[in-house]
C-alpha cells in the first residue's frame, strides 16, 4: 500500500520514523487474497499488496515490495515534472512492511520528511508563478500539489488579469470563428488568432507546437486555453511517436517540457472539415455561455449508460457520482443500464427532453457505444436543440479523430443537436483506470472548484496519474483522451450557471493602528460578488496567512479576530473568493503596528515537600514586579496562602515559586495565580506532603 502525493519541491530525505508492529489477522484489510509465491506469502486485493522478498527473509525483518518483489523504499521520489512551470516530485510513501515468516507487519505511524532544494532560484520561482499565473489553472495547481501556497502566499497574484487564449484556425474557417472570438474577449480573454498560413514553416505538427512553445514562453500573455480549429486535414495531430495502441493526441501541443507529459495549457478542437461544421459549434458554443436558455429544466439533469460487464463496474461508478456529487447538488440523473433492460430510445427519449450531461462506461467503437448501443445515426437522429450536454465516453476508441468522422466527432458537429463538446480516447481503455477518471472529473468540478472542461478533465488524468505513481497507463491515457469542444467552456449547472464572474477586491481592511502582542484585535471588511455568489475571505496578516474563511454572504461585514505574537509594523490584506473558486485580487493594504509586552503563563505545578510551581514569560520583553499567590483549599492547618514577587523575568525564562513548609491532611484544590494568569490542579496532602498533583 502506498500513498503518493505531488509536491513542489527539488529533493527529499527522510529523516525518522515510528512503527508500530502487530499481525496480518488482526489487521482490517479491504477484502482480497492470500497465496504463496516466489515472493513468500502474499496478500493482493488488486490495488496493492504485501510480500516479502524471495532473495532475503527471516524472523524480524520485514519488507514492502513492488510487482516484481524488489525492495521498496519507505520514502520514495517515483518522478518529477513540470506543470505550468512549476517543478514538482511524486513523492510516494510505503507505510506497510510484512514479514511473511510470522505473519507480522511493521505499519508506519508517523514521519520526518525533510524536502532540499538544491540549485535553486527563488526569485527566479516567482517570476515564473507571475509570469504564468492563471486563474483556472491555479485552481487545479491548489488541488494537485499538497504543499501549495508554500511559496504562492508571497505573491500578489491578480485576478483581474486577463487569461492567454489562443485559437489556431485553418485558414478557410476564419470568418466562421470569429463570433465565439468575440465572445471570449468579451469575457476578458487576451485573445490571439493565428491561421495556419501564419504558422512560420508551415503548418505541420513539429511548427504547430515550436510556435506554441515560442507563446508560453516569450509572450507578454502566456496562453491559459488554445482551441484548434479545423480537423486533422486542417490542423495536423501527433499520430506517431504514441503509446502504443493510441491513434492520435492533441496532448504535446501543450506539454512545454519535453521531459514529461504533462500539459502546461488547456487545450480542445473543433473537429471540422467544413465551414459549416464551425459554425455549428461556434453557434452552439455560444448559445451555451451566453446562458440565455429557453428554460432551464434540463441544466440540472443527466444521463449515465452503463455497461453490465465486469461485475457491473460501471454501474458502480455512475451510481457513486451521482450520489456523492449530483444529487447533493439536486441534480435528477436517468440510469441508463445494460443489466437493468436500458435500450437505445432511452438513450433517445433523455436526451432529447434536455440532459446537461451524458456519461457512458463500457464498451465502445469508432462508431458508437456498444453495451447500450447508440452509434452516429443515432445522434443525428437526436432533436435535443438549444439543450446541449457535455458528453463523457469512458469506452475504448470512440474518438480517433484522425480517422474519417469519428463518433465523438459527430456529437460536436451535429447541427442544432448532439454535444456542447465530448470527451473520449482515441485508444482502448481499462475499466479500473476509467473508474478512476470518472470519479476525478466529478471530485474537480464539484469538490475542487474546477468548473471548466479542461480544468476538470486535466484533473481527472492526474488522479489517474497519482493512484498509479505515474506508470501503468497513465501516459497511455494523457495521451488517448482528448477534449473535443472549447476547454474554457464552464459547464452548465456549476455554482453561477454557465458564466461566472470573480468578487470584486475586498475593501481594505479596518482595524486599529496600534496593538500589543498576545492582545487580539478585529479587523473588519466587505466585497460584493456579482453573481450574488456566497464569498470566502483569505487574510494575510503580514506573519501568516489564514485558511479559507467563510462562506459569507456577498456585502456581509465581516469580522475577524487576529492577534500578533511578536513586535513589529504589519501590512494587513485580503482576498475574495467565489464558490466556483474564482478569486479576487489582493484588497488595499492597512498598516498595524505592534509592540511588544510580556506576558505571564503559569507552567508546571508540583508536589513534594510543598508546593512548586513555574512562573513563565512567554512574551517578547521582560516583565518587572511579578507577583505571584499559590492558595490550598481543603484541611489545610499551615501554609493556605503563600505570595511572593519576582522582581524581572525574562523572556522565555520561567523561575520557580513556592510554598515552603505546609501541613494539612486530605483532597486538596491548588490554585496559582500571577499577573493574569491562572491555573487549578488537585492533589494529596498528607502532613508536609504534597502527592498525586494533577490537572
Amino acid at each position: 500500500m502506498v500513498v503518493k502525493k505531488l509536491i513542489l519541491f527539488i529533493a527529499i530525505l527522510f529523516n525518522s520514523s515510528i512503527h508500530s508492529q502487530t499481525l496480518l489477522e488482526t489487521v482490517n484489510l479491504p477484502s482480497g487474497t492470500y497465496w504463496n509465491s516466489s515472493y513468500g506469502m502474499v496478500y493482493n486485493n488488486s490495488k496493492f499488496w504485501i510480500s516479502s522478498s524471495s532473495s532475503s527473509t527471516g524472523s524480524g525483518i520485514f519488507y514492502a515490495v513492488d510487482s516484481i518483489g524488489g525492495l521498496v523504499d519507505t520514502v520514495n521520489i517515483v518522478e518529477t515534472g513540470e506543470i505550468r512551470s512549476r517543478k514538482f516530485a511524486l513523492v510516494e510513501i510505503s507505510p506497510i512492511q510484512y514479514n511473511p515468516s510470522n505473519g507480522e507487519l511493521k505499519l508506519l505511524n508517523s514521519c520526518s520528511i525533510e524536502i532540499q532544494i538544491e540549485s535553486s532560484n527563488l526569485e527566479k520561482t516567482h517570476q515564473y508563478m507571475q509570469r504564468y499565473y492563471s486563474p483556472t489553472h491555479e485552481n487545479l495547481l491548489k488541488t494537485v500539489f499538497i504543499n501549495y501556497g508554500d511559496l504562492e502566499n508571497d505573491i500578489v497574484f491578480s485576478q483581474k488579469d486577463p487569461e492567454g487564449y489562443l485559437f489556431i484556425v485553418y485558414d478557410g474557417f476564419y470568418n466562421e470563428i470569429q463570433p465565439l472570438v468575440d465572445m471570449k474577449e468579451s469575457k476578458g480573454f487576451d485573445v490571439t488568432v493565428t491561421q495556419t498560413s501564419e504558422i512560420p514553416g508551415g503548418s505541420s505538427v513539429a511548427n504547430i507546437e515550436s510556435y506554441i512553445a515560442d507563446a508560453y514562453t516569450n509572450w507578454p500573455i502566456p496562453p491559459a486555453f488554445i482551441l484548434l480549429v479545423g480537423d486533422t486535414g486542417e490542423v495536423p495531430t501527433k499520430t506517431s511517436g504514441l503509446q502504443g495502441g493510441v491513434s492520435c493526441s492533441d496532448l504535446y501541443y501543450v506539454t512545454i517540457n519535453p521531459e514529461d507529459y504533462l500539459p502546461d495549457i488547456y487545450i480542445g478542437r473543433f473537429p471540422a472539415s467544413s465551414p459549416s461544421q464551425v459554425t455549428s459549434m461556434v453557434d452552439k458554443t455560444v448559445y451555451y455561455e451566453e446562458g440565455d436558455f429557453a428554460s432551464d429544466e434540463w441544466i440540472k439533469k443527466g444521463a449515465f449508460i452503463a455497461s453490465s460487464d465486469h461485475s457491473q463496474l460501471a454501474e458502480e461508478t455512475h451510481n457513486y457520482v451521482i450520489d456523492t456529487f449530483l444529487t447533493p447538488n439536486e441534480y435528477l440523473c436517468d440510469k441508463i443500464y445494460e443489466a437493468s433492460g436500458g435500450s437505445t430510445s432511452d438513450i433517445t427519449n433523455s436526451l432529447n427532453e434536455g440532459r446537461s450531461l451524458c456519461v457512458y462506461s463500457g464498451h465502445g467503437y469508432s462508431g458508437g457505444w456498444a453495451c447500450v448501443p447508440y452509434d452516429q445515426d443515432d445522434v443525428n437522429g437526436l432533436t435535443n436543440t438549444d439543450m446541449y450536454p457535455f458528453v463523457c465516453s469512458h469506452a475504448c476508441s470512440t474518438s480517433p479523430f484522425n480517422s474519417d468522422e469519428c463518433y465523438g466527432e459527430t456529437w460536436v458537429r451535429a447541427e442544432n443537436k448532439g454535444g456542447i463538446a465530448f470527451w473520449g480516447a482515441s485508444a482502448s481503455t481499462l475499466w479500473d483506470e476509467d473508474d478512476i477518471l470518472e470519479r476525478g472529473m466529478f471530485q474537480a468540478w464539484w469538490q475542487e472548484g474546477l468548473t471548466t472542461i479542461g480544468g476538470m478533465t486535466d484533473m481527472a488524468l492526474y488522479r489517474v496519474y497519482e493512484n498509479y505513481s505515474g506508470g501503468g497507463y497513465s501516459q497511455y491515457y494523457f495521451e488517448g483522451y482528448n477534449v473535443l469542444g472549447d476547454p474554457s467552456i464552464i459547464l452548465v449547472g456549476s455554482a453561477g450557471g454557465g458564466s461566472n464572474t470573480a468578487p470584486d477586491d475586498p475593501e481594505a481592511p479596518v482595524g486599529p493602528e496600534d496593538g500589543e502582542t498576545w492582545i487580539e484585535y478585529i479587523f473588519t471588511t466587505t466585497t460584493t460578488d456579482p453573481d450574488n455568489d456566497d464569498v470566502y475571505y483569505m487574510w494575510n496578516w503580514g506573519n501568516e496567512i489564514s485558511d479559507w474563511l467563510g462562506p459569507y454572504d456577498s456585502e456581509e461585514i465581516v469580522e475577524i479576530p487576529h492577534m500578533w505574537t511578536v513586535a513589529g509594523e504589519f501590512e494587513i490584506k485580503v482576498k475574495a473568493k467565489d464558490e466556483e473558486g474564482l478569486e479576487s485580487s489582493w484588497s488595499d493594504i492597512t498598516t498595524i503596528t505592534i509592540v511588544a509586552i510580556p506576558l505571564i503563563e503559569i507552567g508546571e505545578i508540583t508536589g513534594g515537600f510543598g508546593v512548586g510551581a513555574v512562573i513563565k514569560n512567554i512574551g517578547a520583553v521582560e516583565a518587572e514586579n511579578v507577583e505571584w499567590t499559590i492558595q490550598l483549599k481543603g484541611l489545610v492547618i499551615i501554609g493556605r496562602e503563600k505570595t511572593g514577587t519576582f522582581d524581572k523575568i525574562m523572556p522565555g525564562f520561567g523561575p520557580t515559586a513556592t510554598t515552603g513548609f505546609i501541613l494539612g491532611f486530605g483532597p486538596v484544590q491548588i490554585t496559582v495565580s500571577a499577573d493574569e494568569a491562572e491555573k487549578t490542579v488537585d492533589a494529596l496532602l498528607i502532613g508536609p506532603f504534597v502527592l498525586n498533583v494533577e490537572e
